[in-house]
């Protein structure tokens, strides 16, 4: 299975990083998106939450990150924080 992606490092974001993270993602800022999506889905300053992760990276995905689509689409593959779906796995991983 694939591994969550470390959003710092080892070093766990502060409530204060997180907090401006989701503004700036928010806002549709897409290294944000994809900072807040690793935080999520590793558990860095915040419970992991691989649905939340999943949203995030589809978010940067959708803005055209080459590293988000092809994370979205292992994700759909393994069926890890959304359902699995192998259409939408081919779809993404094609456009990164």
């Amino acid at each position: 299975m694939a591994q969550p992606h470390s959003a710092a490092g080892t070093a766990s974001l502060t409530s204060d990083e997180i907090s401006r993270l989701q503004t700036m993602a928010e806002a549709g800022d897409t290294v944000s998106q994809m900072k807040l999506a690793s935080a999520y889905d590793a558990g860095s300053g915040i419970p992991q939450n691989t649905g939340e992760a999943a949203k995030w990276y589809a978010k940067a995905a959708e803005n055209g990150n080459a590293e988000a689509q092809n994370i979205l689409g292992n994700m759909y593959r393994a069926g890890r924080g959304l359902q699995r779906n192998k259409e939408m796995a081919v779809q993404w991983n094609h456009k990164a």
